[in-house]
């Protein structure tokens, strides 16, 4: 069996070393499996399987076929009958010779046998020649040779070891042997006619070593013991001619001792590449596959080299998914964040809005980013219009994402100033009012310079301008909602806005908006506070809710923070009662500290339920909403123009 597709070059993918040492025969406990009994002659085993992978010329192996002949070959073609398995032509994907030669036996026990010595993971697989006689001009030569071929584990080692060699035939006989490639074009074999210790590399691929008898104490022939090893050589991978590329590119891979690297064993995150194109041995250069970024790897039979570096794979990216976001937004609103699915090999995202007025991440309708959200600011002319999507890479652009309908609704209209100072209104809990007044009501705090309290209908300094609704209109809730369209600038120190002081309480604090209740089972109050304020001098709804688990403040229709409650839920709220009144812009926070607002407030509203976020969203989005009896849980309702 083969693994792999381009083969390498056995002429540079190993060295070559000779040396004495002893032959020992195959032999108990190990395993010995008679493959050829006498009179063999001229025969090829079937497929033989070897007991691991054994990686021959780049290429991992799991069988291979034996001839009679001394040698053995790798891959799906069967050799002939052959005698010159080095320089034959036929199509067999590699071979190993150790005595290339046409080779018989008539002798019984002269066998051609095979076994595997070791444990794994270092175990030899040992195909072995007892007793081998050469033929010479059509008749059998006197003379025994003993010789094995010998395959290791891991290292991919290959050794022909030879053993008792003899004859007295003095006429010389030619044996082959050495390795060859896929072709008889690539070879690695060995020359002499005088000596098998001091052999010299062939010149061709028919180069042979010479067997005969000189006299009686002198010959040609190996002597037991000698030991050829041809050993693969160990590759590295020095640098990668670039650091990414995308799939069907070329990535050039330079190094040392290459040769022998098949297409699926040069690999890039651990993936194949599809095909090598040329290996030189110190340069691949290979098409890249549908591969994962990672490290680069070569593997040869003499190891596996890794880059130093990590080679990047680019592919186009996948189709965008769906946008997800603020569907319903004002004009005005800014830093509104829109998020797609992270588009597998996309590494930017074109982002584009269909519409007039927004500019994402502050700059223009189309933008490219680097992660898969975008922030849009929505100017005070902003139409509605489409958000959508798509990845890049260097390998392309993928598909476009659904359109994103966003409704940008209009501002409320800025109402004509006029200043209306020290007003108070009837409220009337039992429905929506209607304070028909030809503006929105505008406080103006503080009169500067004026320090004592002047009385006016309400018994308070005439500096603080403030709404009360004669009454405790917030008692025994339990759920709310206070609502209500706000035009300030000055927010500094703790400013009221609407509520009831120590039952439920909006304001600001610093610019930031506060929403503050206290439950009847909390001894200390509980606060919804730093959500920060827009000053930009433009209209603004604002809005707090409590129900049975928390509390959260909208701003604009947008929730902004949720407070949960961390002592034991009731099964039924309730947010207590006292004697305060409920008031517009001032006493709020403290009903003797008057913390008065300046500012313009169109509406408010106060309900007994904490309103839905689409409820929230409507009111501060569909324009001005006039308040009536059908609003459901509506405790007051005031429109001030």
């Amino acid at each position: 069996m083969v693994n792999g597709s381009i083969l390498g070059q056995v002429s540079s993918s190993y060295t070559f070393t000779s040396a004495s040492g002893t032959y020992t025969a195959l032999s108990s406990p190990t395993t010995i499996t008679t493959l050829f009994s006498p009179n063999w002659d001229d025969g090829v085993s079937s497929s033989l399987t070897i007991p691991f992978n054994f990686i021959f010329n780049g290429t991992s192996y799991t069988s291979c076929n034996v001839s009679t002949n001394g040698f053995i070959t790798f891959g799906s073609t069967t050799p002939t009958n052959n005698y010159s398995p080095i320089s034959s032509s036929e199509s067999y994907s590699g071979a190993i010779s150790a005595f290339g030669r046409d080779l018989a036996s008539s002798t019984s026990g002269n066998n051609i046998v095979y076994g595997t010595e070791g444990t794994a993971p270092n175990r030899t697989f040992v195909i072995q020649w007892i007793n081998a006689q050469r033929y010479y001009n059509s008749s059998l030569r006197n003379g025994y040779y003993n010789f094995q071929i010998r395959l290791s584990e891991g290292t991919n080692i290959i050794q022909i070891k030879y053993g008792s060699c003899s004859t007295d035939y003095a006429t010389g006989i030619n044996v082959q042997v050495g390795l060859r490639g896929s072709s008889n074009g690539d070879y690695n074999n060995r020359a002499t006619d005088s000596n098998w210790a001091s052999t010299v590399a062939g010149g061709s691929s028919s180069s042979t070593c010479t067997t005969k008898y000189i006299n009686s104490t002198s010959s040609v022939n190996p002597t037991s013991g000698l030991t050829y090893t041809w050993t693969p050589k160990v590759p590295t991978i020095t640098s990668l001619g670039s650091t990414g590329g995308c799939e069907g590119a070329t990535i050039t891979i330079n190094g040392t001792n290459l040769s022998g690297a098949t297409a699926a064993n040069v690999k890039i995150g651990g993936t194949s590449v599809s095909s090598i194109t040329s290996n030189s041995g110190t340069v691949i250069k290979a098409v890249i596959g549908p591969g994962t970024t990672g490290y680069v790897t070569v593997k040869t039979a003499g190891g596996t080299a890794t880059s130093s570096g990590i080679f990047t794979v680019n592919t186009v990216p996948t189709a965008a998914g769906t946008i997800t976001g603020t569907e319903n937004v004002c004009q005005g609103s800014n830093n509104i964040t829109y998020t797609v699915p992270a588009i597998s090999g996309a590494t930017s995202y074109v982002w584009s809005y269909l519409g007039a007025g927004a500019t994402l991440n502050g700059s223009a309708n189309t933008v490219v980013t680097t992660t898969n959200s975008v922030s849009i600011n929505f100017s005070t002319t902003a139409t509605t219009g489409f958000l959508n999507v798509k990845g890049q890479s260097p390998c392309g652009v993928g598909a476009v994402s659904p359109n994103f309908a966003i409704q940008v609704n209009s501002l409320p209209p800025n109402p004509i100033r006029e200043i209306i100072t020290h007003e108070k209104w009837p409220g009337d809990k039992d429905g929506a009012i209607k304070l028909k007044i030809p503006t929105a009501l505008r406080f103006d705090g503080p009169i500067p310079g004026v320090t004592k309290a002047v009385s006016n209908q309400d018994g308070n300094p005439i500096y603080n301008d403030g709404v009360y609704l004669n009454g405790s209109l917030l008692n025994n809730l339990t759920g709310f909602t206070v609502e209500g369209w706000v035009n300030t600038d000055v927010t500094v120190g703790n400013v009221s806005l609407f509520g009831q002081n120590d039952i439920i309480e909006m304001g600001f604090l610093n610019n930031k908006v506060e929403l503050y209740s206290k439950r009847i089972t909390s001894s200390t109050g509980n606060y919804v506070s730093d959500i920060v304020y827009p000053i930009d001098g433009k209209w603004h709804h604002i809005a707090g809710t409590g129900d049975k688990l928390g509390m959260t403040i909208y701003i604009d229709g947008n929730p902004q923070k949720r407070w949960t409650y961390t002592y034991p839920k009731d099964t039924v709220l309730n947010y207590g009662s006292n004697t305060n009144n409920t008031w517009i812009a001032r006493q709020v926070f403290d009903d003797t500290d008057l913390q008065p607002f300046t500012g313009q407030i169109v509406k408010v509203g106060f309900w007994n339920r904490a309103l839905t976020q689409a409820e929230i969203t409507a009111l501060a989005g569909g324009g001005f909403h006039d308040y009536t009896t059908a609003d459901a849980g509506l405790i007051a309702g005031y429109n001030f123009y």
